[in-house]
C-alpha cells in the first residue's frame, strides 16, 4: 500500500526525533546489564558508568522515554455520548470518593510500543519515516471513562490489545455522528503493511503471559521480561504445582 508522505507541525517532528534519538541511544543497553557490556559498548560514555545500567530495570525505564514525547491526536470517538452522568468511584486508598472523568487513552501503549520498537530495531529504527508514521499512530486517543482507563491497565499482561475494549465492554461511538462503531483496536493511522501483524504476534511473544489464553511461549531465552513464560506441559504437570 503506498500513501503520499505526510506533512507533520515542527512540534511533532521535534518530540518526534527526540524520541528517535533516544531509543536509538538506549538501544545497546535494552534488556542488558551493563557490566556484561564493557567490552562490546561504550564509546565515548566512560565506560565505568555501565555498571548502573540494571537490565531488568530497563524493561520499563528505557521506553518510558519514548512514552513521554508522544502526543495526544483524538480520534473523533468516545465511549460516552451526552448527556450522561459518570457518577464516581473508590479511590485506591479504599475509602476516598472520586468523580468520575473523560480521559484520552492512548488505545496503542506508547509504552509497549516503545518496547516493541527497541525489540524491532531493524525496520523501525532504521527508516525515519516509518518511525514517524508509527509515533503518529500512537498519539491517537479514544475518550472514555477515568474509570475504564484504569481498569485497561490492569490487562497488559492478559488480554491482547485489539481485544481490550471488548473484554472490558467498553463501546465506541462516533462523536460528530452519534454512530456506533467497532471496539476492536486496530490502529487508527496507516504505519505499514505489516506492522500491526508483527506488533500482534510479538505482543503474544514478548508481553502477553504464556499461561494465558493468548499468549505464547518466549521465542528464545531472553534475560529480562516482564511477562510470565511458564506454560504446564500438561494436567498432572498442573497440579503436581498446585499441590506444592
Amino acid at each position: 500500500m503506498k500513501t503520499r508522505k505526510r506533512k507533520y507541525t515542527k512540534k511533532f517532528e521535534t518530540y518526534a526525533i527526540t524520541a528517535y534519538l533516544c531509543l536509538n541511544a538506549l538501544l545497546p543497553y535494552w534488556r542488558k546489564d551493563g557490566r556484561t557490556l564493557r567490552c562490546k559498548f561504550g564509546g565515548s560514555i566512560d565506560i565505568t558508568i555501565l555498571k548502573y545500567i540494571h537490565g531488568e530495570y530497563t524493561l520499563r525505564s528505557f521506553p518510558r522515554e519514548y512514552y513521554m514525547m508522544v502526543p495526544t491526536i483524538k480520534s473523533g470517538y468516545t465511549s460516552e455520548l451526552p448527556p450522561y452522568d459518570l457518577g464516581t468511584y473508590i479511590g485506591s486508598d479504599g475509602f476516598s470518593v472520586k468523580n468520575d472523568r473523560m480521559v484520552n487513552d492512548h488505545f496503542l501503549s506508547p509504552q509497549t510500543v516503545g518496547e516493541f520498537i527497541l525489540d524491532n530495531p531493524d525496520p523501525y529504527l532504521k527508516n525515519i519515516e516509518l518511525f514517524l508514521k508509527i509515533f503518529e499512530c500512537v498519539s491517537y486517543t479514544h475518550e472514555i471513562r477515568n474509570t475504564q482507563n484504569l481498569s485497561l491497565a490492569q490487562l497488559k499482561h492478559t488480554v491482547p490489545t485489539t481485544k481490550k475494549y471488548q473484554h472490558e465492554n467498553i463501546k465506541l461511538y462516533n462523536k460528530k455522528t452519534s454512530a456506533p462503531v467497532s471496539n476492536l483496536l486496530r490502529p487508527h493511522s496507516f504505519v505499514s503493511d505489516t506492522f500491526y501483524e508483527e506488533y500482534c504476534q510479538w505482543e503474544k511473544e514478548m508481553v502477553l503471559n504464556s499461561d494465558t489464553e493468548y499468549g505464547e511461549l518466549l521465542p528464545d531465552e531472553k534475560i529480562y521480561v516482564q511477562k510470565s513464560n511458564y506454560q504446564p506441559a500438561n494436567l498432572c504437570e498442573f497440579f503436581e504445582d498446585d499441590e506444592e
